[in-house]
């Protein structure tokens, strides 16, 4: 049932390319702690994802994420916009 609710499997997380992984989940908007999702699910496999690399796609990632349109596009939609742009970027954090 874990193995269900893990965010990578055993080949995804021996073959990961991280900075992809965080891109793709800087462009969903998904918060940092999200690596620690994927860190708990690689552990199970004695992986340990790459920090550096996963930060800087998620900080890429964002940058598509995190834009007026989409703030207002998600205000619309009454969703909360709770991504965490780093605060360099533009976006999020304004």
């Amino acid at each position: 049932m874990v193995a269900g609710c893990a965010t990578l499997d055993k080949d995804e997380c021996r073959t990961a390319d991280w900075y992809a992984i965080g891109l793709e989940d800087g462009a969903r908007g998904r918060a940092i702690e999200r690596l620690g999702d994927h860190r708990r699910a690689c552990a199970q496999h004695n992986v340990a994802p790459s920090a550096e690399r996963y930060i800087a796609g998620r900080n890429d990632g964002l940058k598509s994420f995190c834009t007026p349109e989409r703030g207002f596009s998600e205000g619309r939609a009454g969703h909360a916009y709770a991504a965490h742009a780093p605060p360099s970027s533009t976006g999020c954090r304004r």
